[in-house]
């Protein structure tokens, strides 16, 4: 009966500590401000066209070379198990 007794205290105790650790953690986040008020810009803004598809060609161009060496890699690798060599 003592240690059941027991037991429940100390998850209490432990439940208790959560609680307090939320409510810092809480208090914490109550403190954070806005450094500067959010405004709408003046220019309109839009996606820089040229350098997304330059960044895309390049991506795709440095892939692809990576697969084919792969694949060439893979395909010499198959040829030499199979003649022993």
């Amino acid at each position: 009966m003592k240690s059941q007794i027991e037991r429940i205290n100390e998850e209490i105790a432990g439940i208790r500590n959560q609680i307090e650790l939320l409510i810092e953690i809480k208090q914490r986040i109550d403190y954070t401000q806005l450094v500067k008020e959010p405004t709408v810009s003046p220019s309109p803004v839009s996606p820089r066209k040229k350098v997304n598809v330059a960044i895309a060609g390049f991506l795709g161009l440095f892939c692809f070379s990576i697969l084919a060496l792969f694949l060439d890699y893979v395909e010499k690798r198959n040829i030499r198990l199979k003649t022993g060599s």
